[in-house]
């Protein structure tokens, strides 16, 4: 409803549990004007409040201090990348890297001219992933500033990053993203080969959170429901070369490709690692 309504030349989300700097959206929004871009983001901090009533705050970048080879095929982001245009090529190496929505503005003919919506799921639970994917789809021009606008909350006890039902929220975004054909007919190269490393990572990295959250209940209805759907097509996309070990960290590749083998494998693996933190 909000996009439907809004009337600016940009837009922009402010999360009702987070707040941002007063400055963060006229200092998008100069550069995104100022650069004819289709969208502007910046770094942000994440906190969480201490016993003693002070906020503790840490900066995530998305681009490192040092250079990495994230496809295995000559693409490296560094901060380098701070404040330069990118072109769609490198703003599909960046699917799975930047996946929040509240850390940029977007322009709004870019996004009624494309059909860009948010899927009305219930909850409204992890939404930022199908409007990202969508935008870096028929993103052309885009550009991070090496500056923290934004403050996201950590530790809210029913924020949605911390629910045993995210699986299933993924599972539905992504089956949203699949269902929509102008979509993906415009999905080729790079551009689904990080689509598929963003849902691979995000299944991951949801399954092993939650699945520590059940203290290894691997048969978990939680589980089990959403691993089907996602078995299958990360599978497809191995299989088919999309997906291969160069573009993952070694260990997480061993985890991904146990995981897709047998869940109850890997509830073991996971086990072993979680004693191993707790030996002194």
């Amino acid at each position: 409803m909000g996009l439907e309504r809004a009337a600016g030349e940009y837009v922009a989300v402010l999360e009702t549990d987070d707040w941002a700097a007063e400055d963060m959206y006229r200092c998008l929004y100069e550069r995104a004007a100022g650069d004819r871009l289709d969208y502007a983001a910046a770094d942000f901090d994440t906190f969480f409040h201490l016993q003693n009533g002070y906020a503790y705050f840490t900066r995530q970048h998305i681009f490192p201090d040092r250079k990495l080879d994230l496809n295995g095929a000559g693409k490296r982001p560094g901060r380098d990348w701070y404040g330069r245009v990118l072109g769609s090529e490198e703003i599909a190496v960046l699917r799975s890297a930047d996946y929040t929505l509240w850390r940029g503005i977007y322009n709004r003919n870019f996004i009624n001219a494309n059909e860009i919506r948010l899927h009305e799921s219930p909850g409204a639970a992890f939404q930022d992933m199908g409007f990202l994917q969508q935008v870096k789809t028929y993103g052309k021009r885009a550009e991070y500033i090496d500056e923290s606008f934004y403050r996201y909350r950590q530790g809210r006890e029913k924020a949605s990053s911390g629910c045993p039902e995210g699986l299933r929220y993924y599972e539905g975004e992504f089956r949203w993203l699949a269902e929509q054909r102008a979509l993906s007919c415009r999905l080729s190269g790079e551009h689904k080969r990080y689509y598929y490393l963003t849902m691979s990572i995000a299944f991951l990295t949801k399954y092993e959170q939650i699945l520590s959250g059940l203290q290894g209940d691997w048969e978990d209805e939680r589980l089990t429901g959403p691993y089907g759907w996602f078995q299958q097509h990360i599978s497809r996309a191995i299989a088919q070369g999309l997906l291969d070990k160069k573009m993952y960290g070694e260990e997480q590749w061993e985890r991904l490709t146990l995981l897709l083998a047998s869940r109850e494998a890997h509830a073991r693996m996971a086990e072993g690692r979680e004693k191993e933190k707790e030996k002194p």
